[in-house]
């Protein structure tokens, strides 16, 4: 909830470079949902207000998984307030893909993208396609609900400039198959 605080200064910026959305990092667990819910509701108002969405994303050491960030969601029950959707952050929490997508429904506003497996001693990060994360099946999955939102490159595992490319070449890819498989 600190990124809630700055939210006015953050969505001036935002009007000033013509971007239609701000992300939020994970807020904490089910112990403080109500103060979750009122916060993300405020946030959600001021955000409307100015045109923008706050996306919220599910991560590892918050709400980790689509059902807990939908659960959320619904919880807030605003449009201006929507999901910043990790698979890879859920499936380090042990949640399939498709059940995530399928607890978040409609409520996506951006898909964060990165690959890695779960392991006994945590996650291991793998290039984009060679990871657990099924992401031809999450591509048809966004694209079969008429998901037309930003994908980000997430770089956190990246060890080098190369690996950054090397994926986004990979999702490029994996986006074309996946439109040209729905059409």
């Amino acid at each position: 909830m600190n990124d809630l605080v700055l939210l006015d200064e953050v969505l001036a910026f935002c009007a000033r470079i013509k971007c239609p959305r701000v992300l939020v990092g994970a807020l904490p667990g089910e112990e403080v949902q109500s103060a979750a819910v009122d916060a993300l509701r405020r946030a959600g108002e001021r955000a409307a207000r100015r045109g923008c969405v706050v996306a919220v994303r599910n991560e590892v050491g918050g709400r980790p998984t689509g059902r807990a960030l939908a659960d959320l969601l619904a919880a807030t029950d605003h449009p201006a307030v929507r999901a910043c959707w990790s698979p890879a952050d859920a499936l380090e929490a042990r949640e399939d893909a498709e059940a995530g997508l399928n607890a978040l429904e409609d409520r996506v506003e951006i898909v964060m993208v990165r690959d890695g497996r779960p392991g006994r001693d945590g996650w291991h990060p793998e290039p984009l396609g060679e990871g657990a994360v099924d992401w031809p099946a999450v591509l048809r999955g966004l694209h079969a609900r008429g998901f037309e939102g930003p994908l980000c490159l997430d770089l956190r595992d990246a060890e080098s400039p190369q690996d950054g490319l090397r994926d986004a070449t990979a999702v490029i890819r994996m986006v074309r198959a996946a439109v040209r498989e729905r059409e």
